[in-house]
């Protein structure tokens, strides 16, 4: 993979793990790292298996924005 493609990469996955992001920042910076994965494939940037790797690395940080977001309304409903 391409070293500037990586550090992309990098900055979307540090801004995917703020805990308290709202639910639109997420899936803007989500929206953001699928694009860089997909424009990466597209132009040669990245392997397939690489691009596989990677969305399998965003749905796992989406699963857990998901998971960390109920915990939220579970101890704000107590």
């Amino acid at each position: 993979m391409q070293r500037e493609l990586r550090r992309a990469l990098d900055t979307a996955y540090s801004r995917l793990k703020d805990g308290r992001a709202e639910p639109a920042t997420f899936a803007s910076h989500y929206a953001l790292g699928l694009g860089i994965v997909a424009g990466g494939q597209a132009c040669g940037g990245m392997t397939e298996e690489e691009a596989a790797g990677e969305r399998a690395h965003l749905g796992m940080l989406a699963a857990l924005f998901e998971v960390q977001a109920r915990i939220r309304i579970d101890s704000d409903a107590r």
